[in-house]
């Protein structure tokens, strides 16, 4: 008989078609209640295709029926955990991403000795663009490597320092920053703020112009000159920095060569890798930071 149903109500994962073979559309076998569809959705974890096999409609229509009985469907992260939960879907066990359903994948997991030269690089001074043009990789991906390595990434736009190679070069810097070289951090608040601001500065002075040449070079920095108040005295030629992060970067590439002023150093690195870990929106001044070197 044309228009009479072939199949049982509860029949799974079978499309449901008339006696002549056509299919029954958005036609449900029967009208299905509230409580039914959450039940089957909410408690036995089906998909809406998987409901409108049971009812011989497409998921849409049954979308329709859980707008018109205002039942809320899975966001995005229920739908994924209970994929993965009924083993449809997987994550690649190299880079840790989602599969796609078909399971072909192009992994993008970083090679341990990427990571290390990037690491390597980014600890000398070298900005995360260049590091990426040098390893033939994206920024992204540099800055992924910094975050899962709990560095907190630089602003690299007005640094102008240069680190030298050479450990012969940094041993020297640091006997002339011993000698001649001056340390300071100083945390300064505002008045009537709760809010502080952070000053570094690194300088070495000295009377010899070849000497303060040789360092703007090593280091990449401006020569100043202090003019004397007695003119038989030789002019003070020094080269600074005052920028937060070129201190850093300085200061830890020469601790190691460091004497007179090495727990100097330390203090000021500790104080600035402190700093920096704060979000700039909450820098309050702590009791810890209180004082300056």
């Amino acid at each position: 008989m044309a228009g009479t149903l072939a199949l049982s109500l509860y029949t799974p994962n079978v499309k449901v078609r008339h006696m002549t073979g056509k299919s029954c559309g958005n036609r449900a076998i029967f009208k299905p209640t509230k409580e039914w569809l959450e039940k089957k959705y909410w408690e036995e974890g089906l998909t809406l295709r998987e409901i409108g096999e049971l009812l011989g409609i497409s998921g849409t229509a049954v979308k329709e029926w859980f707008k018109k009985y205002r039942i809320p469907t899975r966001n995005s992260s229920q739908a994924t955990k209970l994929s993965f939960k009924r083993g449809k879907r997987k994550r690649c066990p190299k880079c840790g991403k989602i599969l796609p359903k078909n399971g072909k994948h192009n992994c993008h997991a970083i090679p341990e000795e990427i990571k290390e030269r990037a690491l390597e690089l980014y600890n000398k001074g070298h900005s995360t663009t260049k590091i990426a043009e040098e390893l033939g990789i994206s920024t992204s991906v540099i800055h992924k490597i910094l975050r899962k390595a709990g560095i907190t990434s630089r602003y690299t736009k007005n640094i102008k320092i240069t680190i030298p190679s050479s450990k012969e070069d940094l041993a020297y810097i640091a006997g002339i920053l011993d000698g001649e070289g001056c340390i300071q951090v100083r945390l300064l608040k505002h008045n009537g703020s709760k809010w502080g601001m952070m000053k570094c500065e690194v300088i070495i002075v000295n009377t010899s112009k070849e000497l303060i040449d040789w360092l703007s070079k090593k280091l990449n920095l401006d020569i100043g000159v202090r003019k004397r108040k007695n003119p038989k005295w030789k002019p003070c030629y020094y080269v600074k920095t005052t920028n937060m992060y070129e201190v850093l970067l300085l200061l830890k590439a020469l601790l190691p060569y460091l004497i007179v002023k090495r727990k100097q150093a330390e203090e000021a690195i500790k104080l600035i890798e402190e700093y920096l870990s704060i979000p700039r929106s909450e820098r309050v001044l702590k009791e810890v930071m209180h004082h300056g070197i």
